[in-house]
């Protein structure tokens, strides 16, 4: 459990780098 809450933190971080990539390209093609 330790484990994965310690590797929580780099995920989280990558998700939010992944979603603003993701608006980014949305907002190009709109």
């Amino acid at each position: 459990m330790t484990a994965s809450w310690l590797y929580a933190a780099p995920t989280k971080m990558q998700l939010s780098i992944h979603l603003d990539r993701v608006h980014t390209s949305h907002r190009l093609r709109a």
